[in-house]
């Protein structure tokens, strides 16, 4: 238990510290990000924070497996390298006791990641969806500055708000300016309106600007014939700009038990995707234990390189999957399983098999020395 409870914590100390150094990084990266979100107006400055804390779970299931990858690299690397483990082995540490201390703390971790996986990243990321669909954060009235022009509709739509009603629910003196084309001809439609909003279809889920109390000039530049019409509520549609990532983060949002049984391939994905986070523990887990085997010459930075290559290959693979899997390249009856299963392999031949790539080696044969005769 003295043994355990010393692995145990050199293991966890090290994938606190690197998981927090790496949180801090991705943390300063997202800010940024939605920082220009915010500057270019789609979203309000007000719930900077409120969005990075919220999304804060998703961020751990993806910077958990890490941190626990190289903190048994780095734990087991200064063990070897300062001969530690030689002791331990020459005590009776077998390679399956020391497999089963750290299977210990990777049943541990794969208990938190699937908590997070599946209940607290989707809440977390359904709180800022909620956040970005309130008329007062994101594509609407609250980050529209009175007195400024804003371009929306690729462009093909101008508006200026002279001003805001005191609660931002209203935008009063509105101007809109449409560009279309209608049989190889340019046509402008201007519309002014005393007031105006933004509201939801609840059938469609379209958004869209109403107009109150206005008129609309209709017409071709430079030519005097255009047609002008009064009304009492006209409506602009806006056109969805959200990009592939926009639409991915809306499915985060989705409660876990609303994608099972979806014949949806995206919601397939994301379910699996959720599923697999927890699996990534044991894997990383056989991968790291067998790679943190270093001899005290070369250094425990030996095989960190080679470590954070094969790493890579299975998020990369992971990921590949899931987007074969999303686009229904893949069926769901294999969907990402085969990539845990190959890795989990290559880490038991990793762990078991020892230095096997040098025994396949082939030895080189020293030459016999030539006997001389003595000198008649």
């Amino acid at each position: 238990m003295l043994i355990f409870r010393y692995l145990s914590r050199e293991v966890l100390v090290t994938m606190f510290a690197v998981t927090f150094v790496v949180l801090l990084m991705i943390m300063a990266g997202r800010f940024v990000r939605i920082l220009d979100q915010a500057a270019m107006g789609d979203i309000a400055a007000d719930v900077l924070f409120q969005i990075i804390f919220y999304r804060m779970p998703n961020l751990l299931v993806l910077i958990l497996p890490l941190g626990f990858f190289l903190g048994i690299l780095l734990a087991y690397g200064r063990l070897y390298t300062e001969s530690e483990m030689v002791v331990l082995s020459t005590s009776g540490m077998s390679p399956s006791r020391l497999l089963a201390y750290n299977g210990v703390l990777s049943i541990l971790l794969v208990v938190i990641m699937a908590v997070t996986s599946l209940y607290l990243a989707p809440t977390g990321e359904a709180k800022v969806q909620q956040i970005l669909a309130d008329p007062k954060t994101k594509e609407s009235l609250g980050v529209i500055i009175p007195g400024d022009f804003r371009s929306f509709n690729g462009d093909r739509q101008t508006a200026y708000v002279e001003e805001l009603t005191d609660d931002k629910t209203r935008m009063k003196t509105v101007f809109v300016s449409s560009v279309r084309e209608e049989k190889g001809r340019r046509t402008v439609a201007l519309v002014v309106a005393e007031t105006a909003k933004i509201i939801k279809d609840p059938t469609s889920g379209y958004k869209y600007l109403e107009l109150y109390d206005g008129y609309q000039y209709d017409g071709i530049p430079g030519m005097n014939d255009y047609q002008v019409a009064q009304f009492d509520r006209y409506g602009v549609r806006l056109v969805d700009r959200r990009s592939a990532v926009e639409r991915r983060e809306e499915r985060e949002a989705v409660p876990t038990l609303a994608l099972v049984g979806s014949d949806n391939p995206s919601y397939q994905a994301t379910l699996q995707w959720r599923l697999s986070l927890p699996l990534i523990i044991p894997v990383v887990t056989m991968i790291a234990l067998a790679l943190s085997k270093t001899n005290p010459r070369t250094g425990r930075y030996a095989k960190m390189f080679p470590a954070i290559l094969v790493y890579m290959l299975y998020l990369v693979a992971l990921h590949g999957a899931r987007d074969a899997l999303e686009s229904g390249a893949l069926s769901p009856s294999i969907g990402l399983w085969p990539v845990h299963v190959a890795f989990f392999l290559l880490g038991v031949g990793l762990y078991y098999g020892g230095n096997w790539w040098f025994r396949l080696r082939p030895r080189s044969r020293k030459r016999p020395t030539p006997t001389t005769g003595k000198p008649r």
